[in-house]
């Protein structure tokens, strides 16, 4: 029982909701942020903590090498997305070569217990979706009968996709050749009728076996 006035009170709940005590062991956070156009070489960052995160950057490629505490013939590399926890510190130490129009911020933090970052990666997971900006079709090509695989379609640097069908009026297989000659046993076959979407830049080849020439039908789609 509580002395109180000269009297005593019966022992009270701690209420559910008590927010959690300030002071010595509570976490604490303190953003460094860093641009990079200049060299530094062990400049000294005087912060106390036991957790250092990169949490963002100007691009993928900006890096800083961080030395802890005393150990100055030892450097970490920091690259966006890098951690180090656990280890206790008191200063830090900044060296990198000149990056220009570089930056990278780190999340320095002194914790208490368990401290921990949920889904770090959402920070840096862009999903970028591209659609050709061009389609076009062709005239018919036509394969050859028993002559060498030749080249139905030039290899374009700005090529998305390519469809080839063979014509149903067609008699015969015809094969396609990706970056390499066709023969008739190498490259894809296509019954008459039939087509096939092939995505990349290469040239592609036809052939076709003794009988009568073929025909091919191509559309293409492009950046």
């Amino acid at each position: 029982m509580e002395p109180i006035d000269g009297g005593y009170r019966a022992p009270q709940e701690v209420p559910t909701t008590a927010p959690f005590e300030l002071g010595v062991n509570a976490p604490f956070f303190q953003i460094v942020s860093l641009a990079l156009d200049v060299a530094r070489n062990n400049e000294e960052i005087i912060f106390s903590g036991n957790f250092v995160w990169a949490f963002d950057a100007s691009d993928l490629e900006a890096v800083v090498n961080i030395k802890f505490n005393n150990q100055l013939s030892t450097a970490l590399p920091f690259y966006r997305g890098q951690v180090v926890k656990g280890q206790p510190f008191s200063r830090l130490f900044i060296t990198h070569a000149a990056q220009a129009g570089k930056t990278i911020n780190l999340l320095v933090v002194r914790q208490s217990g368990d401290f921990s970052i949920e889904n770090p990666g959402s920070l840096f997971n862009a999903v970028t979706v591209t659609k050709a900006s061009n389609a076009w079709s062709g005239a018919d090509v036509t394969i050859v009968a028993a002559a060498p695989s030749a080249v139905i379609l030039a290899a374009d640097a700005t090529r998305v996709s390519a469809i080839v069908t063979a014509l149903s009026t067609n008699t015969q297989e015809v094969r396609i050749g990706l970056n390499i000659a066709a023969t008739a046993a190498k490259g894809i076959p296509l019954a008459p009728g039939e087509s096939v979407s092939i995505d990349g830049t290469a040239a592609l080849y036809g052939y076709t076996g003794a009988g009568v020439n073929q025909t091919v039908a191509i559309s293409v789609t492009q950046d």
